[in-house]
């Protein structure tokens, strides 16, 4: 009587159908969380590469020079980016 009860418990914990449900469901959920996550990197890395071309094209336009690319991620790690064109606008 023991020994079947145990069998049945070792049974429905390992491999029972709502397990098996369950294991399924959380694949599924683990692949759409990984999807979604790639999206978001690679939708934010193509603001991130446009919004660099718009401080280029800024900077182009107040200085009249081409910027490096050091220039351009000082610009926009400082915040000086978005300051940078109304500074000369005013001037």
């Amino acid at each position: 009587m023991r020994v079947s009860l145990l069998l049945r418990c070792c049974r429905d914990l390992t491999g029972s159908s709502s397990d098996r449900t369950r294991s399924s469901v959380v694949n599924g959920l683990r692949k759409k969380l990984n999807d979604s996550m790639n999206c978001f990197t690679d939708i934010r890395q193509l603001i991130t590469a446009e919004y660099k071309e718009t401080v280029e094209r800024r900077y182009y336009t107040v200085t009249g020079e081409k910027a490096d690319e050091s220039t351009i991620d000082r610009l926009i790690a400082t915040g000086e980016s978005e300051m940078f064109l109304q500074k000369a606008i005013q001037e």
